[in-house]
């Protein structure tokens, strides 16, 4: 079990298939999803009914790492309970009890109801019973771990890889790059182990991984390429100057659906966003004060033949985002202005909730600082470090 947490909340290319994947539509409501549901058998005796802490855990698509936001709540005296979640969009949530493992993943929407069953067999174990919905057990997540796993020869011993070459043209490497992912992911494609919805599901996050780390920065894997090339000499990356690709290098956006995503986890969606956000060739401006209905124009212009649309989820996760960045690469709170743009364009209210709620962190943060500074006695600088 302690396998399938760690997978869960891996960030690594190795381990990229913690299934909390999010089904992103364009106009979802406005609307809190509902997790209800009902304890049921064999609940050991020491565990009261209404003690019983049920946590639900959401992922957040525009935070790094996998980063998860919970909400917990206690059933009523008969055991039911209820459970309202602020979402950004459709997701897999996975539900624990008493902060144990956990025990299943459910799918949660915008402005509908999941109801489910928490059953306790006679050894005081939990089950997952799914009475409206749909949902995913921790055996299926465990079997979709195996399958990633037979991936992961390929990748550690190149035996895909198509034969590169130092600053190759752009749109040449994206190309046999394609083709490798093509070949490596036919594993996940040809596997008996899980159901071909499952598989579907694990062949599109994986190939998020994969728009991640080998295709969004074309220079850094160009230079990785000259060390691999000169292994063991004595060169560093600044002795290379690889290919700054032009804006065109970047139509293989299209072919992965951002708008939408059909993927397990956030840890390599909010990547790609950051990515976007920071690329020096696509040159997106940042959104400082200015309404975002006004910034979003000037995104448009930018990203709309690249991704192959000019509307979409796309565009508010990635302004969502970019406030995000400024809390994370700024530690700067919002401004009124800000706040106000935020309140005024999101359909989905859920949005100012989750951002102004990242914001109260930073405020606090800035707080605790502003606080060390000042309780922090002024010394030499030789004495630094010994005073830190």
């Amino acid at each position: 079990m302690k396998k399938i947490k760690t997978f869960l909340n891996s960030i690594t290319i190795i381990c990229v298939i913690s299934v909390l994947f999010c089904t992103c539509a364009n106009n979802q409501s406005s609307r809190k999803a509902i997790v209800s549901g009902q304890l049921t058998g064999s609940i050991p005796v020491e565990q009261n009914r209404d003690s019983t802490i049920i946590t639900l855990s959401v992922p957040n698509p525009i935070l790094l790492g996998g980063e998860r936001i919970e909400y917990e709540t206690t059933p009523k005296g008969d055991g039911t309970f209820t459970v309202s979640i602020p979402l950004l969009c459709s997701t897999y949530a996975g539900i624990s009890i008493d902060y144990g493992e956990d025990a299943g993943y459910l799918f949660v929407s915008p402005g509908k109801e999941t109801k489910i069953e928490v059953f306790f067999n006679e050894a005081g174990e939990t089950q997952i019973r799914m009475i409206d919905g749909k949902g995913l057990t921790r055996e299926e997540i465990g079997k979709m771990y195996e399958v990633s796993m037979d991936v992961l020869p390929a990748l550690q011993d190149g035996r895909n890889s198509p034969d590169f070459q130092l600053n190759m043209p752009p749109k040449a490497y994206a190309d046999s790059m394609f083709i490798r992912m093509e070949r490596d992911l036919s594993i996940v494609k040809t596997t008996t182990k899980i159901p071909e919805e499952s598989k579907q599901l694990l062949y599109n996050t994986m190939r998020l991984s994969y728009l991640n780390y080998f295709l969004l920065d074309y220079e850094e894997q160009m230079r990785l390429f000259y060390l691999n090339l000169h292994f063991g000499e004595d060169v560093n990356e600044n002795d290379f100057t690889p290919i700054t690709p032009d804006r065109s290098y970047y139509s293989f956006l299209k072919d992965f659906d951002l708008n939408h995503p059909p993927y397990f986890d956030y840890v390599y969606y909010p990547m790609i966003l950051e990515s976007l956000l920071d690329n020096k060739v696509l040159n997106i401006p940042p959104i400082e004060d200015l309404p975002i209905k006004d910034w979003m124009k000037e995104v448009k212009a930018i990203m709309a033949d690249l991704i192959g649309a000019d509307t979409g989820l796309f565009y508010d996760l990635l302004a969502a985002k970019t406030y995000h960045k400024q809390f994370t690469d700024e530690l700067k709170p919002l401004s009124d202005k800000q706040k106000e743009n935020i309140q005024t364009y999101f359909k989905n209210p859920s949005f100012a909730a989750i951002l102004f709620a990242e914001n109260e962190k930073i405020l606090e943060a800035v707080r605790e600082i502003s606080k060390y500074k000042k309780e922090t006695p002024a010394v030499p600088k030789e004495e630094l470090m010994n005073a830190i």
